[in-house]
């Protein structure tokens, strides 16, 4: 591995650069991965190659997604003895379909390690859900108040729909706080890392998909509405007033309830009972 204390490749603001330098956390990242030898591993934005490195120690086979050029040309500096490194010189949110099979091959789940981007954080999670049943486990260092916002219980100011689509396809837990202080160059806030392990069926049954989702982000959309308002605002007859009133009479939930205070389970009832 090349020398760290070398001068690193500047780093563009644009693309949220933090670095992990941290030891400690460093190694809570890769004891969370639960790696065997052999386990392929995707790192997304792995950048100065820190945790690439620790990742390769413990046998992983690891495929590093990097956008920046100039980080690109460090790693493969770094690891191009390494038969277990594969760099992919690309955006990840921009990946093809048949770029994202050879990443995900057909019958062999990949963990994701990553340190993530602050400001890609949830659409690169939401493009990883969609890739659930190709990937094992998720571990992913997040800023703070994004991971207390997707880990929250029904009814917190933090929560929202992507809340509720994590709880729905995968279990999530905070490992770690992590200080601003173990990263360079030092950001404002405090990170957390994150291990989502996606289920083999959703956490709820529900009959329609489609309406169930719509529901969670008009809901979640005008939070300040009453859920009652906030559905009849979309003018379709599933979601009428009077309907939606009697379903939430049937189900006993108050009249002028918001939808963020519904569960994953009431919001299913609801729908099944406004599709019935």
């Amino acid at each position: 591995m090349s020398n760290f204390s070398s001068p690193p490749p500047r780093r563009l603001k644009k693309w949220g650069q933090h670095f992990l330098e941290d030891r400690y956390y460093l190694e809570r990242v890769v004891a969370a991965g639960e790696l065997k030898k052999g386990d392929p591993v995707i790192e997304i934005g792995p950048g100065d190659g820190r945790l690439t490195e620790l990742l390769l120690g413990r046998g992983a086979r690891v495929t590093a997604v990097e956008i920046d050029p100039r980080w690109a040309v460090h790693l493969r500096n770094s690891f191009h003895d390494n038969a277990n490194f594969q760099l992919v010189e690309k955006d990840f949110l921009k990946l093809t379909p048949a770029e994202l099979a050879t990443l995900f091959p057909a019958g062999q789940p990949v963990k994701i390690i990553a340190n993530l981007p602050y400001y890609v954080t949830t659409p690169i999670l939401t493009r990883l859900l969609e890739l659930r049943e190709a990937i094992s486990l998720i571990v992913v260092m997040v800023q703070k108040e994004v991971g207390l916002r997707l880990s929250a219980s029904v009814g917190k100011r933090e929560a929202g729909a992507v809340t509720l689509y994590l709880q729905y396809y995968t279990t999530l837990e905070i490992i770690n706080t992590v200080p601003a202080s173990a990263f360079r160059p030092r950001p404002k806030v405090d990170s957390v890392i994150l291990k989502i392990e996606p289920r083999t069926s959703p956490a709820v049954k529900v009959g329609d998909e489609v309406i169930f989702w719509t529901m969670i982000k008009a809901a979640f959309g005008q939070r300040r509405k009453t859920l009652v308002n906030a559905l009849a605002a979309l003018k379709r007859e599933e979601f009428s007033r009077a309907a939606v009133e009697s379903g939430l009479k049937y189900l006993k939930l108050p009249p002028r309830i918001r939808g963020e205070n519904l569960s994953l389970e009431e919001f299913a009832s609801l729908c099944d009972y406004l599709t019935q």
